[in-house]
């Protein structure tokens, strides 16, 4: 995360908004595919299976402030209420994934990269219908 962040300042004044985010999902895509991938076709390996996740965070933190910049954009007036209201936002669907959705998905490493990559379909669904961001 802390590298995603570095990239994400890096890039910041370099790369428009539309890139970055294309460039993380790419990115993000690309390495949810290889983790189910790898689940599929081979065995456990935990320093392998962390790898997916700790790949997948570079991109989520690159990307993550242009999209909530974007959000906050959409509420000018009223920016620090919509800053709480992203942070409880998060909070909520991070507590329904941790007490619901990864306990079904807990069965192997293979459920949770499928849980990912699931994720990360949503994701784009998301964020196709935002027009600011397109």
């Amino acid at each position: 995360m802390i590298f995603g962040s570095y990239l994400s300042k890096k890039a910041a004044g370099n790369l428009s908004h539309k890139n970055t985010i294309q460039i993380a999902y790419i990115w993000m895509g690309l390495i949810a595919s290889l983790n189910v991938l790898f689940c599929t076709f081979f065995e456990t390996n935990l320093l392998i299976n962390i790898g997916f996740v700790a790949l997948y965070n570079i991109g989520m933190s690159f990307v993550m402030p242009v999209l909530s910049i974007a959000a906050l954009d959409r509420f000018e007036k009223i920016r620090g209420t919509a800053s709480s209201g992203q942070a409880f936002i998060q909070m909520l669907l991070s507590t329904v994934s941790a007490g619901l959705i990864v306990p079904i998905l807990w069965f192997s490493p293979l459920g949770l990269s499928i849980g990912m990559f699931g994720y990360f379909i949503i994701s784009i669904l998301v964020i196709s219908q935002t027009k600011s961001l397109s």
